[in-house]
């Protein structure tokens, strides 16, 4: 049978993909929201595009969780079985595989933190439960995702190069900065676009939990604000596409026997 493992990694890509531009087209068809620019989530808040943003939010949930488990298992063979970790070699030292095995554990629990959060997004819509879409789903899902991020970008430096190229470790690390970089301009903007909204006084804080906001008008305060803040939301969503894609050639030289992982050594110099 063939090795299907790639196509965790590849559908999660997609998935990203496909949930950002059919939600955001289907959003604008039935004019639900203003074209320039809504939030994932308001996108996603009403009929019909709501039923299609929940749906791809449980599918990449459950496809980030086995994603995690297979990394995790996958990071566990290599340290138990590559012969560079096992011969004492001077770069590597037990202390060295040691953090590299605990911070495995983490990436696996933030794996974790990541599906049920994701699912907490799709659960709770953003313009009739905003304080439980934000607190269970989308600043924990912000916040597990960066620390995945990190703790994938850390341990491709250690497997280099016994898994994944050198290259390979660094294009993670800039996928890392920059969904960084986003997250903290899209949190900042946010903020001041809703203070300035609210200081304006139309609308009102209360309509502005509410389907209003997917119809953020000229006349309100922090639209400019607001425009900045859902476009570097996109972006750092979107970083999830290259992030995840980029292990699609190590999931290749993974194969399931009599129920357990095995890792191939042989680095590809392939992207």
């Amino acid at each position: 049978m063939s090795n299907l493992l790639p196509l965790v990694p590849l559908l999660i890509s997609l998935l990203f993909a496909l949930k950002l531009s059919v939600i955001y087209l289907l959003a604008v068809y039935y004019d639900h929201v203003n074209p320039i620019y809504p939030f994932i989530s308001d996108a996603g808040a009403t009929h019909p595009e709501a039923g299609f943003f929940s749906m791809l939010l449980f599918l990449e949930a459950i496809l980030i969780g086995v994603f995690g488990w297979i990394r995790y298992k996958q990071i566990r063979y290599v340290c138990d079985n590559n012969p560079e970790f096992n011969n004492n070699d001077k770069t590597v030292t037990t202390d060295q595989i040691e953090r590299l095995l605990r911070y495995n554990k983490y990436g696996l629990y933030m794996s974790v933190l990541i599906m049920l959060s994701m699912s907490a997004v799709g659960a709770f819509r953003s313009t009739e439960h905003l304080e439980l879409h934000l607190a269970i789903g989308a600043f924990p899902a912000f916040f597990a995702s960066f620390a995945y991020f990190c703790i994938q970008a850390h341990a491709s430096y250690k497997l280099t190069p016994s898994v994944n190229t050198l290259r390979i470790a660094r294009f993670r690390l800039i996928i890392t900065i920059l969904a960084f970089i986003f997250g903290i301009i899209m949190i900042t903007t946010i903020i001041v676009a809703t203070i300035q909204a609210v200081f304006d006084g139309v609308p009102n804080y209360q309509e502005l939990r509410g389907p209003l906001r997917l119809k953020w008008d000229e006349s309100w305060g922090g639209l400019v604000a607001h425009v900045v803040s859902t476009v570097t939301e996109n972006l750092m969503i979107f970083m999830m596409c290259p992030f995840f894609a980029s292990f699609i050639n190590e999931f290749r030289r993974i194969s399931v026997q009599k129920g357990k992982l095995k890792y191939d050594f042989i680095v590809s110099t392939d992207l």
